[in-house]
Parts: structure tokens; C-alpha cells; sequence
């Protein structure tokens, strides 16, 4: 049976539904100047910002590293923009438990386009279980044959990660 109580002094409550939870655990970390990363090699970048970071998953201390606070279902993705150049190719890798390529789960490339503002390359992980001490890193490849750099331009250069299910794999965004 649905009722609506209002208690003296009181918002009007719905009695049926569940309170909201505190906070969604999240971090959403980009970076705020350009970064060089060099040809032909796999590259970490470390984050230096945070716009949210209510779970304490990133910090200043170690900031290439999203670590998993709260156990549950994650979603984890980034976004690198490269600046333009014609020739090679452009990738990001989100890492799991790990800064090696071959902890790599989740990848995206593309060949080079030298249109005005450069390669933008998107990477999402599928829904992960996680436990507490997981950790992600975001990594960089490019192959253009120099230095080049990562900007904060346009939609930026940004990793993130959001709880969206508790440890038993139930939905906690509605």
C-alpha cells in the first residue's frame, strides 16, 4: 500500500521507498596542462586534478592510479586528445592491477588524422566486480615519430571510475 506521511517539521516522505544512498562512489580525474608523450612507447599518464573524488579513489600521492575503495560493480573509462599530427597511430589501454600493456582490459586505436583538433580516443571498460585495492591506470601509445603531446583541449584528457552496482552485482544507480 502506498501512503504519504508527513511528520511535523518534516519534508513529505515517501514510506515505501528506500532512503538514497550517501554518496555513488566516483572519481573523475583529468589532466590540466598538455603532457609529452614520446613515440613508440607505452605511457601512464598521471593524472593532477580531481573534480570528484568522494571514495578517495585518486590521489595526489599516486596520481596515475584509480584504487577501488568501496567493493562493487565499476564502470572505468577515459578519454585521451592527442594533439594533431598526420602520421602514425594513437591508443589508450585502461589497466587493471597494474602499469603493464598486458594488464590491459579495455583498449581503443585509431590511425592518425591531422584535422584541427587532433585524435580524440574514448576507452570504457565493460561493467567490472571489484574488490577494495583495485587499481586502474591509463595508458598512452603513439606512433607519430616524435614527442607529442597529450592536451586538455576540447573534451580533454580524463579517467574516471563509478560504482553503478554493490558487491553482489545489484544496480545502485536508478
Amino acid at each position: 500500500i502506498e501512503r504519504l506521511v508527513r511528520l511535523p517539521f518534516q519534508p513529505l516522505l515517501v514510506a515505501w521507498a528506500p532512503p538514497p544512498p550517501a554518496h555513488v562512489p566516483m572519481a573523475a580525474t583529468k589532466i590540466t596542462s598538455s603532457v609529452a608523450v614520446p613515440t613508440t612507447t607505452d605511457t601512464v599518464l598521471s593524472m593532477d586534478s580531481a573534480s570528484i573524488n568522494n571514495d578517495t579513489m585518486w590521489s595526489g600521492t599516486q596520481p596515475p592510479q584509480i584504487t577501488i575503495q568501496t567493493p562493487g560493480l565499476y564502470q572505468v573509462c577515459g578519454q585521451v586528445t592527442f594533439a594533431p599530427a598526420a602520421a602514425g597511430v594513437r591508443a589508450a589501454h585502461i589497466l587493471f592491477n597494474g602499469k603493464e600493456i598486458w594488464n590491459s582490459i579495455a583498449a581503443f586505436s585509431q590511425v592518425a588524422l591531422n584535422f584541427g583538433d587532433g585524435n580524440v580516443i574514448p576507452v570504457s571498460t565493460m561493467p567490472l566486480q571489484c574488490i577494495a585495492g583495485t587499481t586502474f591506470y591509463l595508458s598512452v601509445y603513439q606512433s607519430s615519430g616524435g614527442s607529442l603531446n597529450v592536451n586538455t583541449g576540447d573534451s580533454g584528457t580524463f579517467f574516471n571510475a563509478v560504482r553503478i552496482g554493490d558487491s553482489s552485482g545489484a544496480a545502485i544507480l536508478r
